[in-house]
């Protein structure tokens, strides 16, 4: 009999345990970086600071809005880092991201690549990621949760809102940025 309680005991605890955690984490899926590639191979990231961006892309900033719709946005102190990305789409320049969804993808396709988002509505899914040693890992919960996480155990310097904008349910812009910079 008291094996018997003790057993039951046992599998009560480890029922409980399974159901405290029930806010959001970063135990998602793991990306190596975070940012968007275009068709002719130059690609930009949160991991580049200003000189990198302007190495990769050539050019003037205003000619990267033109031709690829991309606006990049740097902080304030040398070296200058990528603090928020943009990506418009451009037919003649559509964009890939490092999170596997690409321009013209649909929500389905979103979801299927990322599972759910932190948040969406009718044309927009948000998804919180967290910057570590091996690259970003993928928060999953609400975005509630996410900015709790981030006002708590979470360091803002390293988490990300990655957001998707959909046009006529295709993925048309994609937008990331630091929640601190």
């Amino acid at each position: 009999m008291k094996k018997i309680i003790c057993a039951l005991g046992l599998l009560m605890l480890l029922t409980l345990s399974g159901c405290q955690n029930s806010g959001g984490e970063t135990a998602g899926q793991e990306f190596e970086s975070l940012g968007a590639s275009f068709e002719d191979g130059k690609t930009v990231t949160v991991d580049m600071n200003r000189e990198e961006v302007l190495e990769e892309m050539g050019g003037e900033p205003d000619d990267w809005v033109t031709k690829y719709g991309l606006i990049a946005y740097y902080g304030a102190q040398s070296p200058y880092e990528v603090t928020s990305l943009q990506y418009v789409g451009q037919e003649e320049m559509p964009f890939s991201t490092s999170l596997g969804v690409d321009m013209g993808d649909s929500a389905d396709d979103i979801k299927e690549a990322l599972g759910e988002p932190a948040s969406e509505s009718a044309d927009r899914y948000s998804y919180g990621l967290e910057r570590g040693e091996d690259g970003y890992t993928l928060f999953t919960g609400t975005e509630e949760e996410f900015y709790q996480y981030a006002s708590g155990e979470g360091d803002p310097y390293n988490l990300y809102m990655a957001n998707f904008t959909l046009e006529d349910g295709k993925v048309t812009e994609f937008s990331v940025y630091v929640l601190r910079e």
